[in-house]
């Protein structure tokens, strides 16, 4: 029987920065430069699929506030102990998804790394509603 998503991810935890962190460590650190162009000191930002932190916390510095979630409890766990040791006091990450109403008060960005594939072969621009608030988002990686 193939994981669930969740459970894929929690198993990915335990070596995901020594194996993909180091494997995609450029991309990581232009996706960081990318997004900060778009941000502003007074943002709130709601990072989805954040995993171990390694985008979230690099940008925690360049705006108010910022969300971390992903569906994997191991991810979340990785990332709170990075945010710990390094003192970072305006990230908050959970184990969650979109669709918690805990997200009710809506962020002013979203930071979403894995757009679908199709909306690019559709040459579209990705948008997402959260909770009635139409958020569109300009940086990508591929």
């Amino acid at each position: 029987m193939r994981p669930t998503a969740k459970e894929f991810w929690d198993r990915r935890a335990a070596v995901y920065d020594a194996d993909a962190g180091v494997f995609y460590r450029e991309a990581y650190e232009k996706t960081t430069a990318c997004m900060r162009k778009y941000l502003k000191p007074t943002d709130t930002v709601l990072d989805f699929a954040c995993g171990t932190g390694i985008v979230t916390l690099s940008l925690s510095p360049d705006v108010k506030e910022l969300r971390g979630i992903d569906i994997s409890d191991e991810m979340i766990r990785r990332a709170q102990g990075k945010a710990a040791a390094q003192g970072i006091a305006n990230v908050l990450l959970t184990q969650t998804d979109l669709f918690d109403a805990a997200i009710s008060a809506g962020p002013d960005k979203i930071i979403v790394k894995r757009p679908l594939k199709s909306e690019f072969l559709a040459g579209r621009k990705p948008s997402y509603t959260l909770n009635g608030k139409a958020i569109r988002y300009d940086c990508y990686t591929l």
